[in-house]
């Protein structure tokens, strides 16, 4: 296989309204509250309300990019996971096999939903994915290295 195959992940709302709507409201919250205050703001507020506002809308945009900058790439022997601004990557000879499972309490779980695959490979070890096609992915996965079943 010499061509990158991307899957997208499947986006659960929980998730969106963790990474989306909880900043919004946080910034307009933070906007609402300053705003009233406006005629009493002095040249040190309004350098703390910069001081406050400028980080919560960069971790904003973060929170943007991992929603939307999400998904994941089987190239070549590879299998990159891209969450934002985190990337991953795996070799698909050393996966073992796959489960369908819900979202793992800890471990490494480059996903965005509840429930998507268990991705066991080498001695044990394992990372939770969430793709939309969950078939084409197991799939795709398998063209590369044809031993991997899906239990």
């Amino acid at each position: 296989m010499n061509h990158k195959i991307r899957h997208e992940l499947n986006k659960g709302l929980l998730f969106f309204f963790i990474l989306v709507i909880v900043p919004i409201l946080i910034i307009v919250y933070s906007i609402l509250t300053s705003v009233s205050s406006l005629e009493n703001l002095t040249r040190e507020g309004l350098l703390q309300l910069l001081v406050f506002i400028i980080p919560v809308v960069l971790i904003y945009f973060l929170c943007i990019r991992t929603y939307y900058n999400s998904y994941y790439v089987i190239d070549g022997s590879k299998l990159m996971c891209r969450l934002g601004i985190f990337k991953t990557s795996l070799d698909i000879a050393r996966i073992n096999y796959i489960l369908k499972r819900e979202y793992p309490i800890a471990g490494n779980r480059p996903a965005l939903n509840l429930q998507g695959l268990k991705v066991i490979y080498g001695h044990g070890s394992s990372i939770f994915l969430s793709p939309l096609d969950e078939e084409k992915f197991v799939k795709d996965l398998q063209a590369v290295k044809s031993s991997i079943e899906l239990r």
